[in-house]
């Protein structure tokens, strides 16, 4: 894959979502974080549910198609693995009568492996591409957690933003000069990689830390004005937690 085709994540989509405040996008995506995670996708209306809630947040989030596509790859390869150690599972006791269930036996261990890690990652990262980098930190201001896990987060994301741009120079470098073409290569540049990528990134996030200090941004600086909550967001965080409501009924029920 060209590293000049690499999908931005964040503050990639233009959804209905962005009327939401920053904050308002976050806790949204975590309660239906909440709703993939807690659903049963063994049985019709956990599986149900579990649909509805990505259904709802792609609707809204309208991430890039090619973001969508490769994160159902990245996801097929996580998890459709488990589904190799079937035969090694012991059937485990199923909720609901037969008619509600989607599948029996061994099955169902990887199965709700497979969609609950997928229903994962898809909600956060389309949660990510709804926020642009600029917003992150004052929708973490906004949130009610102490000053400094959300001084400590904003750091670690501008940190990490900071490693994965040179990670992207460096992958650029290499394909210019042909080291990506060719089986043959593989290994060079396997082990080529820890001798360059490493001092690199440490400059990198070295020269980072020596700017932010010469241009004085220490904890006062870094305080950001919290972002102002919106009208959009009770809609947002109302609908994910009649879901979340939902899930956790349906589960009561049918236990």
């Amino acid at each position: 894959m060209s590293c000049d085709r690499v999908v931005t994540v964040w503050g990639s989509s233009r959804g209905q979502a962005g009327r939401m405040s920053p904050q308002g996008r976050m806790l949204t995506g975590l309660l239906l974080l909440a709703v993939v995670l807690l659903s049963d996708p063994v049985t019709w209306p956990g599986a149900g549910l579990w649909l509805l809630a990505l259904a709802c947040w792609l609707l809204a989030v309208s991430p890039p198609g090619a973001l969508v596509g490769r994160l159902l790859l990245v996801g097929a390869l996580l998890f459709a693995p488990w589904f190799l150690l079937t035969p090694w599972i012991d059937a485990p006791a199923l909720p609901g009568s037969p008619e509600v269930r989607l599948l029996e036996g061994q099955l169902a261990v990887p199965w709700r492996l497979c969609f609950r890690g997928l229903g994962g990652l898809l909600v956060g990262v389309w949660t990510a591409s709804s926020i642009p980098f600029v917003e992150l930190a004052g929708g973490l201001m906004a949130l009610p957690i102490p000053r400094a896990i959300s001084l400590l987060i904003i750091q670690l994301f501008y940190r990490s933003q900071a490693l994965w741009e040179e990670t992207l120079e460096i992958s650029r470098a290499l394909r210019v000069r042909g080291a990506s073409r060719g089986l043959r290569t593989v290994p060079m540049v396997a082990a080529a990689l820890p001798r360059v990528w490493m001092p690199r990134i440490m400059d990198r996030a070295e020269r980072v830390g020596d700017a932010m200090e010469v241009r004085g941004a220490d904890e006062a600086a870094l305080i950001m004005d919290p972002a102002r909550w919106r009208g959009a967001d009770a809609l947002g965080m109302g609908l994910a937690l009649s879901l979340l409501v939902l899930v956790v009924a349906s589960r009561l029920v049918l236990a």
